[in-house]
Order: C-alpha cells, then structure tokens, then sequence
C-alpha cells in the first residue's frame, strides 16, 4: 500500500509540482495537490474493481450433508436395480452421441462449468449424460497409430471395424490417399446407419462441422481420404501418391452424402459451399456477403438432391437458416436436408452472445430431427456429433471447449426427454480426447475456466502465484498455439480469463495446433442394449452393440439379435445346463416332451 501511494504522490507531483505558479499561492498548490491525490486514490480503486477480477470462489451446495452421501448411494443402486427390466428388450430406436474430443477432462470440467453457470460450485452438477445407467471406457487407437483422427474412430464406432488414420469408411487395407488401389468390394465398410436405412427405418445424422466432416462421413461414404470433401479438395490433393486424373476415380464426399445417402431422412450441419460449384453463391448470414461455392465440376448438389428425393416420390424440404428450420412441419417433409452454414458451424459461445443472426443450437437440430424421424414406425437411428469442441481445444480455447460440451449436453437433454428408455437406446461417447487438464488442488468453487484460487492466512482469497512468481490457470495444455517458442511464460495478472471467450490458455510446448490425447475416452449409455457396455472396450465394439441392440446388419440376417420378450426364449436367462442341441443335461427338450404327452392323449382316447 505504501509503494502504491509513493506512486500516486509522484504522479500528482509531476501533476501539481511545488514550483510556485503565476496566480497561485503555496497554499493553493497544496489544495490542488490534495484533491488530485485522493481523485487518482479513488480512481485507482475504482479501476481496480473495473479491471482486476477479484479472486472468488463459487458457492458450495448447503444439501451436501453426512445424511445425504447415503441417499445418495441409494439412489444410484436402485436406477442399477431398474436396469433389469431392460435386458430383455431390443432398441426399435438408436442414437449415438458423439462430443468430438470430449475427453474424461473436458466432460469433468464441462460438467463445473454447468454448475457454476448457475452460481453454484460446480463440483455437484450433473450432464444429462451423467445420470445414464451404464458407462465404460473406449480405447481409441487406430491400426497404424497409438493417437487416432477423428476419421478412423467414426469409422470405428459406426461401422464396428477400426482402419488406419486419415480415411473413412474403409478398412485397414485401403492406401491412404490412393485410388489406383481401391477396390470397393474389398475396402468398403458400412454403418449402423446405412443398415438402418437399408431395413426401413429413419435415418439421421447432425452435426456443427461440415456434413462433409471427418466424423459425420463414414455415416454415408467410403474414402482413402478425409480431405477430399469436395471435388476441389481431391483434384488438388498434393500429398497423394496418385495422379489427378487417377484421383478422379473417387468420388468425393458431398457427391456420396447426396448420392449414398439419398435414403437418409434428415442431414443437418455446416458445409454448404462444398455442395455448391464455384459460380453459384448463396449468403454467408454472419459476414451479410454472399460467398461462392468451391466445387469444380459446376454440380450444384443441393438441387441434385431435391431432384433425387422428388424421383423417389418423397417431399424434400431443404433449410439454410435458422427460421426455416424452426418453421418446418415434420408433418410436411419426408427428408430434410439443412445445410446451416458456409462452413463449419459457430461456437455454442459466440452463437449465445451474438446480437445479430443466431445459428440453430444443436439441440434445436436434435429436437427437430427427431419430430421428423419419430414418424416412422419401423424406428430411426441417428447421430448427432458436438464438433466444435475439438476445434475449441486445437486452439487452445478452453471456453469455447466447455461451453460446446455444455450445447451438446442440452441436446442429450432434448433426447431423453423425447425418447423412452424402454424402446430408445443412447448412447454417449467422444472420438478422442485432448491433450487438457485441469489441476492446482483448488478449493471447492474454483472458477473452472479461471486463475487459481488460494486463500491466505486470515483466511482471505488471493491468486496463487507459481515459483516464478506468475499468477497460473486452472485449465491448461500439454501442448498448443499458446506456447511460444524461446519466451518464458506470460503474465497473466492483468487477464481475466473466464471473461475472454478467445482467450488461449497456457501451454507447454509449441504446436500450430493442439493435439489430440492417446487416453481412453468415456462411454454413457441408457436402454435397451446398454448393459452390454460394462468395462472397457474397444471403440469398434460401440457399432456392433448398436447393431445388435437394433438387430442391424449381419446381427439381424443371423438372428443374433436382442429379442422382445413375447418373442424370446431369452438369452438373458439361458440355462446353464443347456447343451448344444438345445435339451437340457437332465431331460427331455421341451418339444420332445410335448410330443410324448400328445402321444399319450391320443392313446387314451383309442
């Protein structure tokens, strides 16, 4: 406090010097010395509170009694105990969630930052997720690298069969990058969805990426590569071993979303400009500018596919905007094509916060959707990917990060409540993790995406200082953007970083871009099938759970499927001493011992 007024008399010193004026007594210039001092200590003050955040801690729930850990158990044991009544019962509906990059620290702190939102500590809130019956772990590498992309765990989770990096939709014996080897017939995998599609019911697939994106692709297409979006992307393809002219043997993605999907019933995401050819433009709603399309062939894709859904006797509605998606009647479109935006969607962060145009949250896309696919009684199987999250966390972006996990989170909140348990199963996973953290022994309360919190001998809060006498973050990176090379970590004192949606959180070591994690990634599920998820599994396992839990693909041409109960004679309770014929170990079979008594009755009866 000294040293602060020493600098505020010297400044009022420099202001106000005691040098005698023309006009002004000494006795005037000590007056006007005064009154600008206890000005600049009441400015001071007040700047203080302006731009130095005060350190706080959040308020810790007063329910959080000795009693209530008990209740608490109980209630969690009896939701297992209902899990019972399930086991019996195939899903006539599927949904597979998936938060890109939503690694075991993001939901945790995801799940703080719900709580906090709400002026609580943080620690006790709960994503929609976390109340879901099952869970386990995922171990996502791929075939040829310990840390997988995006594409090949989609691959992965929905069509059951992991491949190398870098492509979708095909398996490992597929080149990366080269059509000159593909073969379809030898490469090609297939969804859950495309199963789905191929057996009556409705199908979908959301997304804040492009639809054209490394995880929502391998829904509908095959690709060596995840870069060639559009045909643009592949003809310019330099890292490939092919000739262009070899290259154009594959179709790229947007041509497979119309044409492989043409039996989906409803597609939603980012991307549109990979659909349009470069001399059509269509309006970016943010910039207020028209923009062009990329594609070099000159084919518009988006009437492409209006004309293939009218030739197969359906009504196609096609949305850009957030008003013609809240207007659309699910009673009036049989397949629903919504290209959102330009390019990749906008950060759930940017969009609440924007005063002008607001894209749809992606649980205004899951509730819409599923108005749509609910029509259809044979059933709808859906995914739904949270992509920015990922982006978020390449840039080192906490806030952006969290605050996705918190808009994907609101949308397994509209799934939930939309669906029933008894026919619906969910399932909730990410494709990878992050190399994120959150750590320094905070106390309860610490604001998650703040500076550290510690509390000093009298008990009043302060910022805790690391050993080179710099304030330090909660969250923080392995590796990222934020780091520099050659230059010693930053002062934080004057930031506020739970104010700066931009704001990069401290990294170790330099990257353009930060990286994904090698860690296993969590997995939630509820309904039928979910019991299946019980350990740790690999990803591929998801998709065949899916499958067998719908009775999709080769679950339902060999009849290994889960069974309804007026149909099962119930794997769920087999005998154990059942043999391989089917007769029991101490007597007849059931239908040898009804053929005995039929027997028996017509003897008495001659």
């Amino acid at each position: 406090m000294r040293a602060e007024l020493g600098k505020l008399t010297q400044t009022c010193d420099w202001l106000a010097p005691n040098t005698p004026k023309r006009g002004k007594t000494m006795q005037d210039q000590r007056s006007t010395r005064g009154l600008l001092l206890a000005a600049l200590f009441l400015l001071t003050i007040f700047s203080n509170e302006v731009s130095c955040k005060q350190p706080k801690l959040y308020p810790q729930p007063n329910y959080e009694t000795k009693e209530y850990w008990t209740r608490d158990a109980q209630q969690s044991m009896d939701r297992a105990s209902r899990v019972l009544q399930q086991l019996r019962y195939s899903a006539k509906n599927v949904i597979l969630f998936i938060g890109d990059g939503m690694g075991v620290s993001t939901v945790t702190a995801g799940r703080i930052l719900k709580g906090q939102l709400k002026n609580s500590s943080g620690e006790e809130a709960s994503l929609a997720f976390d109340e879901f019956d099952h869970a386990g772990l995922i171990r996502t590498y791929n075939m040829d690298r310990q840390t997988p992309d995006s594409a090949s765990t989609a691959t992965a989770f929905m069509c059951g069969v992991k491949t190398n990096g870098y492509m979708l939709g095909v398996n490992q014996d597929a080149k990366l990058g080269s059509c000159s080897t593909y073969d379809s017939r030898q490469h090609d995998v297939v969804s859950f969805l495309k199963f789905a599609s191929e057996q009556g019911k409705a199908t979908g697939v959301l997304t804040t990426d492009r639809l054209t994106g490394a995880t929502p692709a391998p829904a509908y297409a095959s690709s060596v590569s995840r870069q060639w979006q559009d045909d643009t992307d592949r003809n310019t393809d330099d890292s490939s071993p092919d000739s262009p002219e070899q290259r154009r043997r594959c179709p790229d993605i947007a041509t497979q979303l119309v044409d492989r999907a043409v039996n989906f019933t409803v597609l939603m995401g980012g991307g549109r400009l990979k659909l349009l050819p470069k001399n059509v433009t269509t309006m970016d709603q943010f910039g207020g500018v028209q923009v062009n399309g990329t594609r070099s062939d000159g084919i518009n894709l988006v009437e492409r596919w209006s004309s293939l859904q009218r030739q197969l006797g359906r009504r196609p509605v096609y949305v850009e905007t957030a008003d013609e998606l809240r207007n659309l009647r699910a009673d009036q479109a049989d397949s629903v094509l919504g290209l959102l935006s330009t390019e990749k969607m906008r950060y759930h962060s940017t969009n609440i916060r924007s005063e002008g145009y607001r894209e749809p949250s992606l649980a205004d896309m899951t509730r819409k959707a599923l108005e749509v696919l609910r029509k259809n009684s044979n059933g709808f199987a859906l995914m739904v990917e949270g992509a920015r999250i990922d982006s978020g966390h390449h840039a080192n972006q906490a806030q952006r990060a969290l605050y996705d996990v918190l808009a994907f989170d609101e949308a397994v909140q509209v799934a939930t409540e939309m669906t029933s348990i008894e026919d619906t199963l969910i399932v909730v996973s990410a494709d990878h993790s992050h190399v994120f953290t959150i750590g320094h022994y905070g106390y309860r309360g610490q604001p998650i995406l703040g500076k550290m919190v510690s509390k000093s001998s009298d008990g009043s809060l302060q910022y805790e200082v690391a050993p080179d006498n710099i304030e330090k973050t909660v969250a923080s990176y392995s590796d990222g953007p934020s780091a520099k090379p050659n230059q010693p970590r930053p002062n934080i004192t004057e930031d506020v970083p739970e104010e700066k949606e931009k704001y990069r959180y401290p990294a170790l070591v330099p990257r353009h871009s930060e990286s994904h994690s090698a860690e296993d990634v969590a997995l939630f599920a509820r309904g039928p099938g979910a019991h299946l998820f019980q350990s740790v599994h690999q990803q591929s396992y998801i998709g065949h759970v899916i499958m067998k839990a719908g009775c999709l693909g080769w679950y339902a041409r060999t009849g290994n499927c889960l069974q309804d109960p007026e149909s099962a004679t119930s794997a769920a309770t087999v005998d154990p001493r059942t043999t391989a014929n089917g007769a029991t170990s101490t007597g007849l079979s059931k239908a040898a011992l009804s053929i005995v008594l039929c027997c028996l009755m017509l003897l008495q009866q001659l």
